[in-house]
């Protein structure tokens, strides 16, 4: 083989150092400068793609954070509708309650009257029927009628131990 040969060796060296100076000049100065710049674009491109995400993720947090403390404002003013229409609604109730109860306070009055009314009716109507009752008695057992003024003594005296 030649390439093992040692005579070759200095030949060969200085064909190995022509070739790569040539590769290297070749790869140096046309194939790599559009690699490279491809490889710069594509790298620019992902820096440039990251730093839009950034600016769009402190925007959504910025929009989220408005959005938590535009919902926290409306629940706080929710809370404080609530309790004024609470409040409101107590009063009104409260007032109702007070009219409400002055009417039944009279219509209470009004039928305690008309019972008490009712009832004195009804104990003079008893007392008329108990005396007719009681004098047709007397008459029918003694044969004559009593006085006005005696059925009127025992009636008393009946109605007092009755009450």
């Amino acid at each position: 083989m030649p390439q093992l040969d040692p005579t070759w060796f200095a030949s060969q060296f200085f064909w190995i150092v022509v070739m790569f100076c040539i590769l290297y000049f070749v790869m140096a100065k046309i194939s790599l400068p559009p690699i490279t710049k491809v490889l710069e674009e594509r790298r620019n491109l992902i820096e440039g793609d990251i730093q839009k995400a950034m600016e769009l993720k402190q925007e959504a947090e910025s929009a989220l954070k408005a959005y938590e403390d535009a919902l926290a404002g409306a629940n706080a003013e929710a809370r404080k509708m609530i309790a004024d229409a609470k409040s409101e609604m107590s009063e009104i109730a409260s007032a109702k309650d007070k009219e409400m109860n002055t009417v039944l306070e009279e219509k209470l009055k009004e039928s305690e009257k008309k019972l008490s009314e009712s009832k004195q009716a009804a104990l003079k109507d008893i007392r008329k029927m108990s005396q007719e009752i009681a004098s047709a008695m007397v008459l029918k057992l003694t044969g004559s009628a009593p006085s006005e003024k005696d059925l009127e003594s025992a009636l008393d005296e009946v109605m007092k131990e009755a009450v």
